[in-house]
């Protein structure tokens, strides 16, 4: 795969040149098959058949940069429009959070800890404002971590009903 391409012999050739032409084809032609077989069907669909094997990685590995800039794209939208639904905990909220965060880290999006925190208190509905309140007045660089363990804590959500003054 790293020989360039022998020039193709022709009838006047000696025997050594056609045999190290036949070798260098034979040589391309079963890692070109192997990368060929084992791709998806969408990218071996999407690349033209190249003449040698090393040709086909340029496109491929160009394939999968725009696959991940699709993922970082579908991934932020989704850390970024997610709302507390209730049906879960809040907590299993945070983590679901903090997992779309570390696959966005793992395609090097790097998102500081500080911000992860902001959008999990702003994902929250208003009936957390005690959470919220509680770490505004705290710490200015609340880990994660630290968010987790302040629910634990027994920040729970204010009452939905506001207390009678009289």
């Amino acid at each position: 795969m790293v020989e360039d391409v022998p020039a193709k012999p022709t009838d006047g050739d000696d025997a050594e040149t056609k045999k190290a032409y036949k070798e260098w084809h034979t040589s391309n032609r079963k890692p070109k098959s192997f990368i060929r077989t084992t791709m998806i069907d969408s990218v071996r669909g999407s690349i033209k058949e190249l003449e040698t094997a090393w040709d086909h990685l340029e496109p491929i590995s160009q394939y999968y940069m725009e696959n991940d800039q699709a993922e970082i794209s579908r991934l932020s939208r989704q850390f970024y429009d997610m709302t507390f639904s209730g049906v879960d905990s809040v907590r299993e909220h945070i983590i679901g959070m903090m997992d779309i965060n570390a696959r966005l880290r793992d395609l090097n999006m790097r998102v500081k800890d500080h911000q992860v925190v902001a959008q999990m208190l702003d994902s929250l509905p208003a009936t957390f404002s005690n959470l919220k309140t509680f770490y505004n007045a705290s710490e200015a660089n609340c880990s994660l971590n630290k968010l987790m363990s302040m629910r634990k804590r027994g920040l729970r959500k204010s009452p939905s009903q506001p207390l009678p003054l009289t």
